[in-house]
């Protein structure tokens, strides 16, 4: 589904439709860019050396998200089961509204 959605992207912007001006060239002429230079400053960077790279930054993204994720858990959802600690509330149990 990946290559399909980058295929999709890469076919938009290098297809027969597209203009001789505008946003989209900057952007692919941009995007060709630094895809250049990053091949020419990385090339001397073995193959498995990039891999380690690029799994230590899927590595990260994913325990910020695991971190997130408690964050949100912790906090309680339903309003039913907030404490109340405000003392002019009567005994009697009364739905919130």
């Amino acid at each position: 589904m990946t290559a399909m959605g980058v295929l999709t992207v890469v076919f938009a912007f290098t297809g027969p439709n597209m203009g001789t001006d505008g946003w989209q060239v900057r952007v692919t002429a941009f995007l060709d860019h630094a895809s250049a230079v990053l091949r020419r400053n990385l090339g001397w960077l073995p193959g498995w050396a990039s891999a380690l790279l690029i799994f230590a930054a899927l590595a990260g993204v994913v325990l910020l998200a695991l971190r997130y994720r408690r964050v949100d858990d912790a906090e309680p959802t339903d309003p039913t089961e907030v404490a109340v600690t405000d003392e002019t509330v009567t005994s009697e149990k009364e739905p919130i509204r």
